[in-house]
């Protein structure tokens, strides 16, 4: 009987295995179908934010026209929320209109002080100047202004449009599963 020779054993060499290096993915390659969401948001809350502004430039144009008040309240169907109402008639072209918009935006107030001030300054009879959209002859404002509570609701629309930005380009961390 032959003896067998035993080979030698090598001592075990850890072997540490090689981490494929941590490369940034964007934000959109990890959650396909995000990106189209995160559009429509940021159009939509322009087309909120901006809207009423390009009313605002566009009747800067509009046709100074005589008016004459019809009636002027307060709207107080919201609890804490007072609405101005002032209803009023022009004439174009023989043809009479009336209209109830005094400025651009929502137009209600927390305070019942700052309409009351306002609907005190158009008592029904008096005659006042309105602007009259010349391409839509139905359409007038007394005020071409925008309403303070306009940049109240500002906010929405603003979030609305930068949070998705923000997500586009900083998106959030996402953990590895163990």
């Amino acid at each position: 009987m032959r003896k067998r020779k035993r080979k030698k054993r090598k001592s075990p060499q850890t072997v540490i295995p090689i981490q494929p290096q941590e490369t940034k993915s964007n934000f959109l390659s990890r959650l396909p179908g995000t990106w189209p969401i995160l559009v429509v948001f940021i159009l939509a809350g322009c087309y909120i934010l901006f809207q009423p502004l390009k009313k605002l430039d566009d009747a800067r144009f509009w046709t100074a026209t005589p008016a004459m008040v019809i009636s002027s309240s307060i709207d107080n169907t919201r609890r804490n929320e007072y609405c101005i109402v002032i209803e009023y008639q022009y004439e174009l072209n023989r043809v009479r209109y009336i209209s109830k918009r005094y400025e651009f935006g929502y137009r209600s107030y927390n305070n019942p002080d700052i309409p009351e001030k306002i609907i005190a300054d158009y008592p029904a009879g008096k005659k006042i100047t309105c602007y009259v959209d010349p391409k839509n002859l139905q359409e007038a404002v007394i005020s071409r202004n925008l309403s303070m509570n306009y940049w109240q609701r500002f906010i929405f629309p603003l979030v609305i449009t930068i949070v998705p930005i923000i997500f586009l380009f900083h998106p959030p961390p996402f953990r590895q599963k163990p």
